[in-house]
């Protein structure tokens, strides 16, 4: 049973969407690459303008309110590109409420957009899981996403 649908964003959704989630991002690169968020905003920042060129009008970007049917209160949002010549699809960003988390909508989310992503011939779906994350990589795997490599990186105190 899948409780959720997608509505697209609209421009003012997006505008409110855009600068947490890049700080979410900055946050999550600069605790797992254990360097200064100060850094990391820099980075986040450019490589999210990078991918969303366009904003909302991005090629191949889709960006969604994730929609709980029963009660209609947005639970999350979702964020995934399409490269449509190669069949696949890539996970940039999704996010439950955390008021909400551990009740089924990650799983709900993910099974949605595999139905929609099949529906436009799309083979594999990508993403990337931060090494601190078990949560997110427990539930990937629960629904049979595999691990296809691993970074692995080393501090050197100069």
């Amino acid at each position: 049973m899948n409780d959720v649908v997608f509505r697209e964003m609209t421009e003012d959704e997006f505008a409110n969407y855009l600068p947490p989630m890049v700080e979410r991002y900055a946050q999550e690169r600069a605790r797992n690459f254990r360097v200064p968020s100060e850094e990391e905003r820099k980075v986040a920042k450019k490589q999210v303008n990078d991918l969303l060129k366009d904003g909302l009008k991005t090629e191949g970007h889709f960006l969604y309110n994730i929609v709980n049917k029963k009660t209609g209160e947005t639970v999350g949002d979702l964020w995934f590109g399409v490269e449509v010549e190669r069949r696949r699809a890539f996970i940039y960003n999704i996010s439950i409420r955390e008021d909400l988390r551990g009740k089924g909508f990650g799983k709900q989310t993910l099974r949605l957009m595999e139905t929609t992503l099949a529906e436009r011939n799309v083979e594999k779906i990508g993403l990337y899981v931060w090494a601190d994350n078990s949560v997110a990589q427990n539930l990937y795997r629960s629904l049979g996403y595999y691990d296809v490599g691993l970074n692995l990186q080393k501090d050197l105190h100069v």
